[in-house]
């Protein structure tokens, strides 16, 4: 991972903090396909052989790449001592107001397909096969939670499918007499596949306060916050498990936060 930091101490009534992280995170912990080494011709589509768990080495589903964090207090400079100091409208007015902010972002993490009508016995997951005959996007509709030309909305944002069900296929499937036709393991990424990923979530909270002095050691400090200030929605990751021709396949059915909230308070120092 690369690590930045950049401070502003306290100065001239403005303090912030601001860090960004890129990282790779690669693995073949948590979902996998099997424990054991994979022979040739165990997996559909190839004759390769595996080593344990060599298959299943990809970037980790909790993988994020890019993630800042940024927060600031900012005493505006006005009134008393400040600019307009010598104003009483100014000081009235504008004196004694501090505004502050909190920003975070986080890039959308691998997206994990699984393969809901797996018969391979003995399987840790099941993952479908990449699709050979198709070659249009698996990334479909536009951005997350929109899109322009179906004029999609919250109200019927369940129906709309973001990944492509056509850009995959079932595994391929073996039989013998007097047994049942068997899945190969799949040979789709454990995760990222076609380089799919879930939705990026980005958040803003904010505040203002305005402290106005009673007295020589009393004064009254207002506060207003705003947690999810835009009132932007995050939306929960894409339905992930696919099946043949299912309609359900990378529609998104709910988000991951909260509308916009307001929190006032009031109180006095002395």
């Amino acid at each position: 991972s690369l690590q930045v930091t950049v401070e502003q101490r306290l100065a001239h009534g403005l303090t912030f903090n601001f860090n960004y992280t890129w990282a790779r995170n690669v693995g073949d912990d948590g979902p996998f396909r099997t424990g054991y080494n994979l022979p040739s011709g165990s997996v559909s589509g190839t004759t390769q052989s595996y080593h344990m768990n060599r298959i299943d080495r990809s970037e980790t589903a909790v993988s994020t790449p890019n993630v800042i964090h940024a927060f600031g207090v900012w005493d505006l400079p006005f009134g008393k001592g400040h600019i307009g100091g010598n104003n009483w409208l100014v000081r009235t007015l504008a004196g004694g107001w501090q505004i502050n902010a909190i920003y975070t972002y986080a890039s959308g993490t691998p997206a994990l397909i699984t393969y809901s009508g797996c018969t391979t016995p003995l399987q840790g997951q099941c993952m479908p096969d990449v699709a050979t005959s198709y070659s249009g996007p698996a990334r479909i509709n536009g951005g997350f939670g929109r899109s322009s030309s179906a004029g999609r909305t919250a109200a019927n944002l369940g129906h709309v499918q973001y990944f492509n069900v056509s850009s995959f296929q079932t595994p391929q499937l073996v039989s013998a007499p007097g047994v049942a036709a068997l899945n190969l393991i799949g040979n789709s990424p454990r995760t990222g596949p076609y380089g799919l990923r879930n939705p990026v979530q980005w958040h803003i909270d904010s505040g203002v306060r305005r402290t106005i002095p009673i007295y020589e050691r009393l004064a009254f400090t207002f506060e207003a916050d705003a947690f999810n200030t835009l009132n932007h929605v995050l939306f929960s990751n894409p339905n992930a498990t696919w099946g043949p021709g299912s309609t359900s396949f990378g529609t998104i059915s709910s988000a991951s936060n909260s509308p916009r909230q307001f929190e006032f308070a009031g109180h006095l120092t002395f």
